[in-house]
Parts: structure tokens; C-alpha cells; sequence
């Protein structure tokens, strides 16, 4: 039975990835059997071509928007507001597709060479239930969260009747930026969760080193030393997966960041500037599930990238736990306080490499600079009228 499940359960894996193929987010496909990515001349036209067609549908459906400049009997504010919609919409899964291009084979290439890392680092590491319980409800919640923000786009659609002039595409593609960031989250959980599982195998080699300290003789000494050298240097590779990751998504992660902070905050003012034309029920049902999900999702990942630079503060205090090292063991205390330096250097790299430094004080700031812009618009609304 357990077989069975297991079968229905790759099947509807393989769904998924060929519906990203159809959706335009990707040109490849996990082949299970070879136990490795794959892409043909069919996937690679079929990526190109959905995205081209769908950018021709938004910009088909959405030119209504750029009408508004005609509008006289409308507030300026308003006016320019809604008529910035087009490029809103547009600019995002724009940008993505351009990013796809660029970077589908190296997210591809971080892919493999991650998962060679997780099935090498796990002959030696010990399974933990908290780990991935922990790593797995931020998982179902951003996949509750994504699937979410997709069908309130699918049911927007369906509501205003343009579900037959190629709205899927039209859904796909305003979706595509979304999908993009749901890829980087899949990878950086990959990552914490190593490097956690990591933290834990240190923390069983520091327990050992305290319980044998007086009994300890040379070839034990050299065996510790060795482990310590193995997990300091499949850490090496897991940093350099992780620079790699954010050197892929930094660009696009910033300006998905700049656009919706304007258009939240867009939102936000338009709804309050609408509050006399609708209802509250409109207003919740149509607006609140429009910006409200999405800064929840900007919060996941904010919350997992604060979760995995964690683990080097979590390394850090677990080496620190080893306050008996003296000169009787001098080989194994120079290769922890190489470990030691190791680990301060990389914080510190991962927090001058990205322009955009990811984590809950970001996420707060990007609040505040909504509510700002929202405050802003509407005083200048007030002003116009």
C-alpha cells in the first residue's frame, strides 16, 4: 500500500512540474527514474512562447487602464493612480520572465548540486522530528499562502466574465513573479534546514568532546578533529549555495519588493479613497484578500531568511559551549577556533552582499514605508479635491 502512495505521490509531482512548464515558470522537468533535471527543444519553445502570448493578453486586457488619463471629472490623484495599474501589473512578470531566461539553468544547476549536498551531509546526519516539523509548517503555510493568491486571481477573472479571452494566461503571468519567489523559498528552506541539521551534528561532537575531555587520547582526538573539518567544509559548500541563491534573486527580489510596496500602498489608499462607492464586504472581499496575503508572504520569507542566518549565531554559541580547551588539546582546539572565525566571516558577508537585506526588521520597515506612502496619497487627495 505504502508503494502504492508513493507512486501517486511522484505522479502528482510530475503534474506539478509539467504545469510549471505550461504556466512558463520553468523549461525543465525532474525525470525520477535517471534521478535528475531535464529539458528539450519542445519545453524551451513552450516556455518562450506562453509568456510572449501571455504579456500580450495583459497588455490587450489592461490598456483599459491607461483610459483613465481622459477621465476629467476624476480626482488627479485617483486618475494617475489607477491608470499606474498598467505598469504595476505588467512590470513584475516583465521582469520575471527576463529573469527566467537568465537564470533557469543556474537555479536548475543550485538545485542538483543541493540536493547531491542534502543526500551526502545525510549519511552522516541524524534525523530530527522538530527540525523538519518546524521547516515544514513554514512550507505548508507559504504553499497555503501562494495557493491562495492564485485562486483569488483565477476568481477575479471568473467575476468580471473574461475567463474565455485567454484569462489563464493572463493569471499565469501576473502570477509568474509569485511562483519565481515560491521557488526561492522551496531552495532557502532546503538550506536552513541543513544548516540546522548541521548545528545539531555540532552539538552531538561537542557533547562527546565533554564527556571523553580527560580520557581522550590521539586517535580519538584526530577523529573529532576530522568530523570538524567535514562539517566545516559542507558548510562552505551550503554558503556558497546560499550566496549563489541570493546573487540569482536579489534584483528580482528588490524590485518585486519596490513594486508592491507602491502598489499596496496604492491599494491601501484607493480602497479608503472608494470606502463611499462599497460596501465593507466589498472592500474585504476584493481588497483585503488582495494585499493582505501578500504581505503575510513577504513575511514568510522574511521570517525563514532570519530563520537560516540564525544558525550561524546558533554554531557560534555552540562552539562557545567548549570553555575547557586548554593546550592538551591543541589540534582540536585550533580547528574550533578555525570553525570559530569561519563562521564570523561568513555573517558577515551575508550581511554586506545583498542590496536588499532580507529578514523581519526589513519586513516591519517595508510596512512602515507602505503606510507612509498610503498617508502621502491620501493627503494629497485631500489637496486636489
Amino acid at each position: 500500500m505504502t508503494k502504492h502512495l508513493l507512486t501517486v505521490q511522484q505522479y502528482c509531482k510530475q503534474m506539478v512540474q509539467f504545469f510549471c512548464i505550461f504556466a512558463g515558470l520553468t523549461s525543465y522537468w525532474y525525470d525520477y527514474k535517471r534521478a535528475q533535471f531535464r529539458r528539450n527543444m519542445l519545453t524551451r519553445l513552450m516556455l518562450v512562447t506562453v509568456n510572449i502570448a501571455a504579456l500580450a493578453v495583459i497588455i490587450h486586457e489592461d490598456r483599459r487602464f491607461l483610459m483613465n488619463l481622459k477621465e476629467k471629472a476624476v480626482n488627479p490623484v485617483l486618475k494617475y493612480m489607477a491608470t499606474s495599474r498598467f505598469f504595476i501589473i505588467l512590470l513584475p512578470p516583465m521582469f520575471t520572465f527576463g529573469q527566467i531566461l537568465l537564470s533557469d539553468s543556474k537555479l536548475i544547476e543550485l538545485k542538483q548540486r543541493l540536493q547531491s549536498l542534502e543526500m551526502e551531509s545525510h549519511t552522516k546526519l541524524v534525523h530530527c522530528k522538530s527540525i523538519e516539523r518546524n521547516i515544514g509548517q513554514l512550507y505548508y503555510l507559504k504553499w497555503l499562502l501562494t495557493a491562495f493568491i492564485y485562486c483569488m486571481l483565477v476568481y477575479r477573472n471568473m467575476i468580471e466574465g473574461e475567463w474565455w479571452s485567454m484569462s489563464i494566461l493572463y493569471v499565469n503571468m501576473i502570477f509568474l513573479s509569485t511562483s519565481w519567489m515560491f521557488q526561492y523559498f522551496q531552495v532557502l528552506a532546503k538550506i536552513c534546514r541543513l544548516c540546522q541539521y548541521f548545528d545539531k551534528h555540532l552539538q552531538k561532537l561537542v557533547g562527546e568532546i565533554t564527556n571523553n575531555w580527560n580520557a581522550m587520547d590521539a586517535d580519538k582526538e584526530h577523529g573529532l578533529c576530522f568530523e570538524t573539518y567535514w562539517l566545516r567544509s559542507k558548510h562552505f559548500e551550503l554558503c556558497r549555495l546560499w550566496q549563489e541563491l541570493e546573487a540569482l534573486s536579489k534584483w528580482l527580489i528588490f524590485f518585486k519588493r519596490l513594486v508592491s510596496l507602491i502598489s499596496i500602498g496604492m491599494h491601501i489608499y484607493m480602497a479608503i479613497a472608494e470606502l463611499q462607492f462599497f460596501s465593507i464586504v466589498s472592500l474585504i472581499m476584493y481588497d483585503l484578500s488582495d494585499f493582505l496575503p501578500e504581505m503575510l508572504d513577504f513575511y514568510l520569507n522574511d521570517y525563514l531568511c532570519d530563520l537560516a542566518k540564525k544558525t550561524f549565531a546558533d554554531l557560534q554559541l555552540t562552539i562557545g559551549a567548549l570553555n575547557i580547551m586548554d593546550s592538551t588539546q591543541p589540534k582540536l582546539s585550533r580547528e574550533f577556533d578555525v570553525f570559530s572565525l569561519y563562521l564570523c566571516y561568513e555573517k558577515l558577508k551575508f550581511q554586506l552582499a545583498a542590496p536588499l537585506k532580507l529578514g523581519r526588521q526589513t519586513w516591519f520597515a517595508m510596512m512602515s514605508a507602505i503606510a507612509t506612502w498610503a498617508i502621502v496619497l491620501g493627503q494629497a487627495h485631500m489637496s486636489a479635491a
